[in-house]
């Protein structure tokens, strides 16, 4: 059976949502194997090209790291950051969405980072770089770190970004244009 890459990205991100709990139970079992939001490749099809990017987001809670899974909870006591890694050379953007429906541009940005597009599949990012993290404002509610790349540059990522926030029917048609890789990591601000 022939898949479009429009639904193979359908099934991939599918596929990311059933995967992440597991992730994170590995995680807890596991604290020295290093874990990744990201859709995984060998369970999820593919589209031979379609650019991917394995993202990790990390948190600092009263001197204590971890990652963050979909559904974990952060305060404005904490503090995060977004690591990734192309699996190809490309361009990345990433995003946070808060609960007012604000838009910050986490990466490319040179208030939290020197490095721009496009990036190399060679380097892993972290955004802001270690020894530095990024912090909440004061909007509680549900926020989506929101991560959209491709192997060009896109002429509008924040309207992708917009779309992924808002696509919550599991099985809709994907948000994202073909041959552009998409993923949302949601979690609570309390």
């Amino acid at each position: 059976m022939h898949f479009s890459p429009r639904e193979h990205l359908v099934m991939a991100l599918t596929a990311l949502t059933l995967a992440l709990p597991s992730a994170a139970a590995d995680a807890a079992a596991e604290p020295s194997r290093p874990v990744t939001s990201h859709t995984p490749t060998a369970e999820a099809p593919s589209t031979i090209g379609d650019p991917r990017v394995d993202v990790t987001v990390k948190y600092e809670k009263g001197g204590t790291t971890g990652v963050l899974a979909s559904g974990d909870v952060l305060t404005n006591d904490d503090n995060y950051r977004v690591t990734f890694k192309p699996t190809r050379d490309g361009y990345v953007y990433v995003y946070q969405i808060d609960a007012a429906q604000r838009v910050d541009t986490i990466f490319p940005n040179t208030k939290y980072t020197a490095v721009t597009n496009p990036v190399s599949s060679k380097i892993v990012y972290s955004v802001p770089p270690e020894g530095r993290w990024l912090h909440l404002d004061q909007t509680r509610g549900s926020e989506d770190i929101i991560i959209v790349a491709a192997d060009t540059p896109l002429d509008d990522p924040k309207a992708i970004a917009l779309r992924v926030h808002t696509a919550t029917a599991r099985g809709a048609a994907s948000p994202a244009p073909e041959r552009v890789f998409a993923y949302r990591l949601t979690f609570e601000h309390r």
